[in-house]
């Protein structure tokens, strides 16, 4: 839809406020708005993000202070960051840095371009960058146009690739040069695509008629207030990221994550870490992977300083001050880093707060030396519980690194057996988790199904057993999927979903019954 440019006076009549008020307000960024000459003009948009975040009292506006911002969608974060964080550089990447205020407008910008080119809510955007301010901006351009963010490795090999876009059948592609210089020969799942945006773009691509090319650097460089500024309307119900975990060509489906299931996850992160303003994240994974994305996200939360690194021992060599106070690092990364670089590492011991380790278990061997290099650093090991958001590890009794305790408060764990009854205190079994912060479903799944799964929660790869306290050990992965839930509520459905099953296996049903069919192979 068009959006009108309202002027200062419409708009200090609107919120009931003096004009010399309203453009003290412009000038500080409480409200955004734009130059025209010398006089101020405003968007709606701009005044509904006002009165949306502000939780704006005209009767009382020219005392009164911006009220807490509970963010309710990712862009809402940057937004709070970019007016209240007092970080002048909240991210750098290879000498580059930007406030997240520079980031929301490059953002805004990119949004706009992807609006223009038709990208709407529920179109997947597929980005293909290494950690860099352009991976982030896009990711939130993305969300502010109401679509959906899927993220991989910049070289993930080719029938992975072609996988993800025929599974994904993206609208927009936001990548590097090297993956565009690939993309000739990627044909299949780019019949809907509308618009590439190449980072360091120095060539022309073939093979992709009908399909526009834009420079990623020109389109965020962008200086000229965006006039079709219209952000699509999103719920935090909304699908926000799909990840394909582990991508293996041909076998492996997109989890979806809500909006919601994200910002609890940031939240929970930076409440059980303590994060404040004043921590500074060195973040040398790839923020494609969910660990360094979750991450992310927490620390833009609560407005504090992230450093991306590609090489994590050269980060450590040319670090400046102010040094980190956080550091995230994969087991395997952490091992390497111990053996080669343990020099530089040490001259963060009276820096570091915490570091973070996930998506693989750490090893006591490797806990004890960190802990004898950082001595006075805490270490958080973590667990990305399959389909779902993070846990924090804690030490049993034995000295493993195996023990849940720290879950989202959204989340429960359940010990069950095959045929997903609870079991005993200290009886093994499978995990199954369910609550808010559980993958919304999987990508090609029919709604049918992904209620199905939201209904009865998931059965993860994961072996454990509780105690009294529901304290929960790991005990390693599985190998046997349980069944469907069997309730009273769910026999009938479950008889019929058998026969449905029974009738596609000779060939004698439809698209609805094949559907079924594939459920029940997955979790039978």
């Amino acid at each position: 839809m068009n959006i009108e440019l309202c002027c200062a006076g419409e708009v200090a009549h609107a919120l009931g406020i003096k004009l010399d008020t309203l453009y003290r307000y412009a000038r500080k960024g409480r409200i955004r708005g734009m130059k025209v000459g010398n006089s101020w003009r405003f968007l709606n948009a701009d005044i509904h993000e006002f009165l949306q975040q502000h939780q704006y009292n005209a009767k009382h506006a020219e005392d009164s202070q911006p009220a807490q911002v509970h963010p309710s969608l990712l862009p809402d974060i940057l937004r709070r960051a970019a007016l209240q964080s007092g970080v002048p550089q909240a991210i750098a990447c290879d000498g580059a840095e930007a406030s997240y205020a520079d980031l929301d407008k490059a953002s805004n910008v990119l949004a706009d371009s992807l609006l223009s080119h038709g990208v709407v809510p529920e179109d997947r955007v597929l980005i293909l960058l290494s950690n860099s301010l352009e991976f982030i901006a896009g990711c939130f351009a993305v969300w502010k146009a109401g679509a959906i963010v899927v993220a991989e490795d910049p070289s993930i090999q080719d029938q992975d690739l072609c996988h993800i876009l025929r599974d994904c059948a993206p609208q927009a592609l936001i990548v590097d040069r090297a993956v565009a210089g690939r993309l000739d020969l990627r044909h299949h799942g780019l019949e809907d695509l509308r618009v590439i945006y190449v980072k360091y773009q120095t060539f022309r691509l073939s093979g992709l008629d009908g399909v526009r090319v834009e420079s990623l650097d020109s389109a965020l460089e962008n200086t000229a207030t965006p006039v079709n500024l219209r952000f699509n309307s999103s719920s935090p119900d909304d699908v926000a990221i799909i990840t394909y975990p582990g991508a293996t060509a041909g076998r492996v489906q997109g989890v979806m994550n809500s909006h919601k299931d994200w910002l609890a996850g940031a939240a929970f992160t930076a409440e059980y870490l303590g994060l404040t303003q004043q921590d500074a994240l060195l973040l040398p994974l790839p923020l494609h992977q969910s660990l360094a994305l979750r991450q992310m996200l927490a620390y833009i939360t609560v407005g504090a300083r992230i450093i991306l690194a590609s090489d994590l021992a050269e980060a450590l060599q040319s670090m400046k001050d102010p040094p980190p106070s956080a550091l995230a690092l994969r087991p395997d990364s952490a091992k390497r880093l111990l053996e080669t670089s343990s020099p530089s590492l040490q001259k963060l011991a009276t820096s570091l707060r915490y570091v973070e380790t996930g998506s693989a278990p750490l090893e006591e061997a490797m806990f004890e030396s960190l802990r004898r290099l950082l001595p006075k650093t805490l270490i958080h090991p973590s667990c990305n519980l399959t389909q779902a958001q993070a846990a924090f590890l804690e030490a049993s009794p034995d000295g493993s690194f195996n023990r849940i305790g720290g879950l989202p408060p959204t989340l429960s764990l359940t010990i069950v057996d095959e045929l997903r009854r609870e079991v005993p205190p200290g009886q093994s079994g499978r995990i199954l988790i369910k609550g808010p912060g559980l993958m919304k479903g999987l990508w090609g799944q029919s709604n049918h199904q992904n209620a199905l799964l939201a209904q009865a929660g998931y059965c993860t790869g994961d072996k454990g057993t509780a105690d009294e306290r529901g304290e929960v050990t790991l005990l390693g992965r599985a190998h046997l999927q349980p069944a469907l839930p069997k309730s009273a509520d769910e026999r009938v459905s479950l008889q019929t979903l058998k026969a449905a099953a029974q009738f596609a296996a000779r060939g004698e049903s439809g698209r609805a019954k094949s559907e079924t069919r594939q459920l029940l192979v997955q979790q039978a």
